[in-house]
């Protein structure tokens, strides 16, 4: 008898936010769980990447992001050394690197690899709002928690990934997991948001830790970590192809 309480109790809990979900839209809980990924404004953020081949770590980079509020970014990898100084501008459809000594940025694809399953997109793309449509689909459990589960669509040219499944913490709005999807459906990666912290740089929780698995080769695995978002980018001059060798 107590069982079947607990599990009337369960289901009424679980139809109790999803009409609550549906009072939002998809894209509502897009633009909040975005502000864990970045900030409302434009800002700059300091990203460190492990990448692990069967649990031995195989490569590292650092980098800092200036990002607009229009979502234009330029991202500058600091290390390793053979990488040093390569910048990476996105704007609105368009991704462009530009490789210390050579003549002229180079226009690349976003699943472009970037170091280990890690492609250029998952470095410089750092919010999904904008260039994905969200529908909720249902209310589901991750790790325990009661989450939204979303499905994105691509609505813009040049972002990574077609299809995303999204589950964000009905609580806190905080992304949990996404599992990224090629055109034609195949699952690519799967991105847990592993650890939160309160960054007091911008005096606000954001997201820490998030690990991207390769599901194609489950041996592949890329660490990221967030530090120090702050608000303020670079002046508008800066976002554009022709200036990219100038910036240092």
């Amino acid at each position: 008898m107590i069982k079947k309480y607990i599990m009337i109790i369960f289901i009424l809990t679980i139809s109790a936010n999803f009409i609550f979900a549906k009072k939002l839209k998809g894209n509502q809980i897009l633009l909040k769980a975005d502000q864990y990924r970045g900030l409302k404004q434009e800002f700059n953020i300091l990203t460190y990447l492990e990448y692990h081949y069967n649990n031995e770590r195989k490569g590292k980079a650092n980098f800092k992001s200036y990002v607009k509020s229009d979502r234009r970014s330029i991202t500058k990898v600091l290390k390793p050394r053979r990488m040093k100084g390569r910048i990476i501008l996105v704007t609105d459809q368009n991704m462009w690197v530009y490789i210390p000594r050579t003549r002229f940025p180079i226009r690349i694809s976003p699943m472009q690899r970037f170091m280990g399953p890690a492609s250029y997109g998952d470095v410089a793309r750092l919010t999904f709002a904008g260039d994905y449509d969200a529908k909720i689909q249902s209310i589901v459990k991750v790790n325990g928690k009661n989450c939204y589960f979303l499905k994105l669509k691509g609505i813009k040219k040049g972002i990574a990934y077609t299809y995303i499944d999204y589950y964000v913490e009905v609580k806190s709005f905080k992304p949990m997991k996404a599992i990224y999807y090629a055109k034609s459906g195949r699952p690519l990666k799967e991105a847990v948001y592993t650890k939160y912290i309160y960054h007091s740089s911008s005096k606000r929780v954001g997201v820490y830790e998030v690990i991207i698995t390769d599901l194609v080769n489950t041996s592949h695995k890329v660490l990221f970590r967030y530090t120090r978002p702050k608000r303020g980018a670079l002046p508008n001059a800066y976002f554009q192809k022709n200036y990219m060798k100038r910036i240092r």
